[in-house]
C-alpha cells in the first residue's frame, strides 16, 4: 500500500513527531509513506522560532522553503494539483479543507480514483461561519473517506456535516489525562499557596481564533484585585 500524506507547514514540532512516529510504523509494516510539507512557515511563526529539524525523523518534500505569505496563491494551486495528478498512491491524506488547493486537489484525487482523507482539527467551539462556507466543508467532507480528527470534539465537528460515523477517525488527544485529586490534596496545595500572588500560563497560537485579546482583557480586572498577579 502507497500512501501520501500532506502537511502544511514544516514549522510544527509535536507534528513533526506525530509524522515521525507515523513513518516508522509504516515502515515496520511495509507500507510505503512519502510526506509533503507544503511551505516552510507562516511568517508570525518564523519570528517566533527557526524550524526545528530535530523533530522531523522522516523523509519529507518541501515544496516552497519560505513562509506561506511569501509564495502567491497560483504557484501554490500549480504544485500542490500536479503533485496529486502524478501521485501513484492509494491514499492520499490532504492538510486540511480551508484553502482553494486543498479543494483542488480533492477534486483530482477523486477523479482519478483516490481514496482521500482529510486531517480535522476544529471543534463547534471555534468562530461559527454560516452560509456558502459551510456548504463547503459539507461538500468537502462528505467526499472524502476518511476523516482523521484531533479528538473527540473535532469528530463531533464533522458528524455534524453529514459524514458518515465509520468513516470518522480518532484517538485520545494530545493532552494529558485528567488526575483525580482528594478534597484533602486540593486543600493541601491551597495552603501551600496561600498568599502568593496568583499566576496564570497560557500555551498556543497568537491567533485570532484563540481570543488571546479577551485573556489579556480578563488579567487586566484580575490585577485590580491582586496587583502582583502574572501572566
Amino acid at each position: 500500500m502507497k500512501i501520501d500524506v500532506w502537511h502544511n507547514m514544516l514549522w510544527s514540532r509535536y507534528k513533526g513527531a506525530v509524522l515521525s512516529e507515523l513513518y516508522a510504523l509504516c515502515a515496520s509494516r511495509g507500507t510505503s509513506l512519502r510526506i509533503f510539507q507544503i511551505v516552510k512557515s507562516e511568517a508570525l511563526q518564523s519570528k517566533l522560532a527557526p524550524v526545528d529539524l530535530t523533530f522531523h525523523r522522516y523523509p519529507y518534500e518541501l515544496l516552497f522553503d519560505c513562509n506561506l505569505s511569501s509564495v502567491p496563491q497560483r504557484e501554490l494551486m500549480v504544485e500542490t494539483s500536479r503533485r496529486v495528478l502524478s501521485s501513484d498512491a492509494d491514499l492520499i491524506l490532504l492538510s486540511g479543507y480551508s484553502r482553494p488547493e486543498y479543494f483542488a486537489q480533492l477534486l483530482i484525487a477523486k477523479a482519478r480514483g483516490k481514496k482521500v482523507g482529510v486531517f480535522c482539527d476544529s471543534t463547534a467551539y471555534d468562530r461559527p461561519h454560516g452560509g456558502f462556507k459551510q456548504v463547503l466543508k459539507r461538500c468537502f467532507f462528505t467526499s472524502c473517506d476518511g476523516v482523521c480528527c484531533y479528538g473527540q470534539r473535532s469528530a463531533e465537528y464533522v458528524l455534524g456535516y453529514g459524514v458518515a460515523e465509520g468513516r470518522i477517525f480518532y484517538g485520545k488527544g494530545c493532552t494529558p489525562p485528567i488526575v483525580e485529586l482528594s478534597e484533602t490534596d486540593i486543600l493541601a496545595r491551597r495552603e501551600a499557596i496561600r498568599g502568593r500572588p496568583p499566576r496564570f500560563v497560557y500555551v498556543g497560537r497568537f491567533a485570532e481564533v484563540k481570543n488571546v485579546a479577551l485573556l489579556i482583557d480578563a488579567f487586566s480586572d484580575i490585577r485590580g484585585c491582586w496587583p502582583d498577579a502574572k501572566l
